[in-house]
């Protein structure tokens, strides 16, 4: 308490001039990427302790635009920035500490600066934050704190702390299990990271697995958007929901479509939904060709469980009918293992 205090107290601004940041030359050359005129008017102002322009200054050090990377530099120009309240550059020095860049390595100094940006509301302090907290780096482990300090950043959009809530949430290992926050923190995170990987696994929490309680809409909208990110997972589920009618209308031939699609990404599961699918839509030839091909990557037991269905599909075809299915089938298999 009493080193953040004296954090506090350093941060007291020393800028004065009346002018707005935006009103002069430094901030104009860095969105117009201009570095080299950006150095000459960032140095200049930074000079006048204009604490947007030290810290620029210390970017352009760490970075190494238009000057050779110098950590202790960049260290010095954020340490600036930060005693005058800047909570980009109190995070910058904060990663400096936590890297050993420009100064000693020390996560106590890296903790304590960005929890210094964290409490100004910056986003990217309270994730390290969460993490350091996880890990015991610079404070003793304390996966409440590190919780707290995820949902603050998660709540502002975090990506990355809304995934780890989410896991937390769901494990219940270091925190208490809590199935509803881990829902929500997992479509949060999909959200906020517009990434098929979490779309995936909400689609899955909300389509009953895990143990949730199914929630059919929200399971096929966000099957619908991992299949679009390129989650061949996605394709079947997508598949059973239009051929049961869960979450969207009832839909068969849609429902073939994505089994189709499954097979021909070489996933065999769905060959016997497809022949279901079929079957329901009285096209009982291609019902049976689809089964017959399913018994050549069947287990013998699983076959054996079929027989009834083959028995009552063979019953509504002419033998011209099987026939056509059995040469059907016995080609689409050859040309399969020749891919």
């Amino acid at each position: 308490m009493k080193k953040l205090l004296i954090l506090t107290l350093l941060t007291l601004p020393l800028y004065t001039n009346a002018k707005d940041s935006l009103d002069l030359m430094c901030p104009k050359y860095i969105s117009e990427k201009d570095y080299i005129s950006a150095f000459k008017a960032c140095k200049k102002e930074a000079k006048n302790n204009n604490p947007y322009a030290q810290r620029e200054m210390g970017n352009m050090y760490y970075e190494g635009k238009t000057v050779p990377v110098n950590y202790k530099k960049a260290f010095e120009w954020y340490k600036k920035a930060a005693r005058q309240g800047s909570a980009d550059a109190m995070y910058n020095l904060a990663v400096c500490y936590a890297n050993g860049q420009g100064t000693t390595k020390s996560y106590r100094m890296a903790y304590n600066w960005y929890e210094s940006a964290a409490l100004k509301g910056h986003i990217d302090a309270q994730y390290r934050l969460g993490a350091m907290s996880a890990l015991g780096q610079g404070v003793d482990k304390d996966f409440n704190t590190a919780r707290d300090w995820y949902t603050k950043a998660a709540e502002q959009g975090h990506f990355k702390a809304a995934r780890i809530l989410s896991a937390m949430y769901y494990k219940g290992d270091e925190i208490p299990k809590d199935e509803a926050q881990a829902v929500k923190w997992a479509e949060a995170a999909a959200n906020y990271g517009d990434d098929g990987q979490m779309y995936l696994l909400t689609a899955y929490y909300f389509a009953g697995g895990k143990g949730m309680e199914a929630n059919h809409e929200k399971a096929f909208k966000y099957f619908t958007l991992a299949e679009k990110k390129g989650e061949s997972k996605a394709t079947v589920p997508l598949g059973i929901m239009h051929q049961k009618g869960q979450g969207t209308p009832k839909d068969l031939n849609k429902a073939a479509e994505y089994f189709q699609k499954a097979i021909n990404s070489k996933n065999l599961e769905p060959v016997i939904m497809l022949s279901r699918v079929y079957e329901e839509k009285t096209d009982y030839e291609t019902a049976m060709q689809w089964l017959l091909i399913s018994y050549q990557f069947l287990k013998d037991k699983q076959i054996y469980e079929l027989k009834d269905y083959h028995t009552e599909l063979e019953k509504k075809l002419t033998q011209k009918q099987m026939e056509s299915a059995r040469q059907k089938a016995k080609l689409w298999v050859t040309e399969y293992k020749e891919k």
